[in-house]
């Protein structure tokens, strides 16, 4: 098997999209981290992080930081169960769990589901920037969905925005529907790993909890 260490390597040059920053992360020096993706990519027999700026990983080192991030989380359970296996190395460490979610539910009602999941001692949550980024270019470039809404305020534009932003809006008048009684109700679907981790379900249960309270089903 592959060693711990040369996964959260692959794990971290991708999360933080250099090998600079995954050396400050890791508390080794750059030199040391491109020894240890070197090695892990000799082992494996392909490439596994394309060097570029972000560093981004290929189908086979996605598939490795996906293993890595589930060893993380198990570890981390076994370490909170059984503290007498902690060590310096260990001690203070969080896995990380990586979640893509689109640009008006985080605006909206999915960070009331972390404050609810993040309210216990656990796994860090990565929110990629890349999913802001892609929504931000269909919306004229205006960064968020909360700008979206001053946008339309401010009386530059008309759009579909989310009725948890512009409710207060509507009821006050200073936003008015330009066809009445005719929401568009968009499908949202959680989809999460098959494995027995607490940790996941936890976080199910925190997303699905917040949702039925506060979305249209």
């Amino acid at each position: 098997m592959i060693e711990t260490s040369l996964l959260a390597t692959v794990a971290a040059v991708v999360r933080e999209g250099s090998f600079e920053r995954a050396a400050r992360v890791l508390h080794i020096t750059p030199s040391a981290v491109s020894q240890r993706i070197r090695l892990i990519e000799e082992r494996v027999g392909t490439v596994l992080v394309v060097r570029g700026q972000p560093c981004t990983p290929t189908e086979a080192g996605a598939r490795l930081c996906r293993h890595a991030q589930t060893v993380a989380m198990l570890e981390e359970g076994l370490l909170r169960d059984m503290p007498e296996l902690q060590t310096t190395q260990t001690a203070g460490t969080h896995a990380t769990i990586r979640v893509a979610i689109n640009a008006d539910s985080l605006g909206t009602w999915f960070i009331t589901a972390l404050r609810d999941f993040c309210r216990s001692d656990g796994p860090l949550i990565d929110l990629p920037q890349s999913q802001a980024g892609r929504v931000a270019q269909l919306r004229h470039r205006l960064p968020s969905p909360q700008a979206f809404v001053e946008g339309a305020l401010a009386g530059i534009g008309w759009g579909m925005n989310p009725l948890h932003l512009v409710g207060e809006h509507l009821w006050t008048g200073r936003l008015v529907e330009l066809v009445s009684e005719r929401p568009l109700d968009i499908p949202l679907y959680w989809q999460v790993a098959k494995l027995p981790l607490p940790e996941l379900e936890r976080l199910s249960q925190s997303v699905h909890t917040v949702a039925n309270a506060l979305l249209v089903h």
